[in-house]
């Protein structure tokens, strides 16, 4: 047989099969020795009571070669090994869980690896796990049931957990039950909250001169990650005084929406201003962010509307030397001159409002320029 699903079409009559292509070993228990094993294509519960494989394998391990027949327990297939299949042909594979609802469970996934979340276990009295009981999982899409199955299970004696998981576990099936086996306990996984986070976290110096506006742009990130549900949407409200948009230059209002899919969104960039219109004053608010089921994240903001100067307006520059040495109320928007400030073409020194040409002392030059 190349795979384990056509081992799995064989007949339970006795009949000896080779599978000859590779399995990986995703759990084994010393109770008779089990082990359960899938490749590519389907999964299959080893029992070998009578220990007739002899080599020891470790989780993850490839097993190649393997010699038996089928039989049936309770309506779980089992491949009873004949001889032993010698050393790992292969060592640290790696095997996916398939992620599942627990009413997408059915027999042919038998000894497969599967993955559950946000699941709830009922304790069903007991307050930690006991062995060979049956608790009752619950999920969006119903009810499933958790086996401790075996003796050397590391989380027996351990505390139920009372909050939703994820799970990851093997199947076994009994009768007309089918039942996830935890391997161990790092199977139960707590669940990611959802989270929204934001970068910068504060935002300030958004000015203008009264009549003019809007404020000059600035921006933030937004990323967040296992948002519930999977599929929708992040609402950002800007507030009574800003303006947010996807846009650098187009679109403002007081709202948007920032779509995300699986859960994730990623380095999705808001534009914020000061909105025009305002009269003199200082302006604070914030950027709020909500949605997915994760607590809100902030931006905080603050800007200010300026009186213009009265005109003509002089402003000494002789001691401009450096960014440490510019005037009070001026700003630099244009650092891209690498040379001595205090000689030659500087760079543009502008605010948010109106420019002058104005004349450094000692050395005559023009420049652009705002105050405020």
């Amino acid at each position: 047989m190349d795979n384990i699903a056509a081992l799995r079409d064989g007949a339970t009559d006795g009949t000896l099969y080779r599978l000859t292509g590779e399995a990986i070993l995703t759990f084994q228990t010393e109770n008779r020795n089990q082990k359960y094993i899938q490749d590519e294509s389907a999964a299959i519960l080893i029992d070998d009571n009578a220990g007739e494989i002899t080599t020891q394998y470790d989780l993850y391990d490839g097993i190649t070669g393997l010699i038996g027949t089928l039989t049936t327990f309770a309506q779980m297939l089992q491949f009873v090994p004949d001889q032993d299949p010698g050393e790992a042909s292969s060592a640290g594979n790696l095997v996916t869980p398939a992620d599942m609802a627990l009413d997408d469970l059915a027999p042919d996934h038998q000894a497969q690896l599967v993955r559950v979340s946000d699941v709830m276990i009922e304790p069903d009295g007991d307050t930690n796990f006991q062995e060979g009981t049956s608790y009752t999982l619950t999920d969006a899409s119903g009810e499933g049931i958790l086996r401790t199955a075996y003796p050397d299970l590391d989380y027996l004696g351990e505390p139920i957990p009372d909050e939703a998981l994820n799970i990851t576990a093997v199947t076994l099936q009994f009768g007309d039950q089918l039942q996830l086996v935890p391997r161990f306990l790092e199977d139960f996984e707590e669940m990611a909250a959802p989270t929204i986070s934001v970068s910068p976290t504060t935002l300030s110096g958004f000015e203008y001169v009264e009549g003019e506006g809007p404020s000059m742009v600035q921006s933030f990130e937004v990323n967040a990650s296992h948002l519930d549900p999977e599929e929708g949407g992040l609402t950002v409200s800007a507030g009574t005084y800003f303006e947010i948009s996807m846009e650098e230059t187009a679109g403002f209002g007081p709202s948007l929406d920032l779509v995300y899919e699986e859960g994730i969104l990623e380095d999705a960039t808001v534009y914020v201003r000061l909105q025009a219109g305002l009269d003199e004053g200082e302006y604070a608010g914030e950027v709020i962010i909500s949605g997915g089921s994760a607590d809100q994240a902030t931006v905080s903001l603050s800007g200010a509307v300026v009186v213009p100067p009265e005109l003509p307006y002089t402003q000494n520059f002789e001691a401009f030397q450096s960014m440490e040495t510019l005037p009070a109320g001026w700003n630099v928007s244009d650092n891209t001159y690498g040379g001595d400030w205090g000689t030659g073409t500087s760079a543009g020194l502008r605010g948010n409002a109106r420019y002058w040409a104005i004349s450094i002392q000692q050395q005559p030059r023009s420049l652009p320029l705002s105050y405020g």
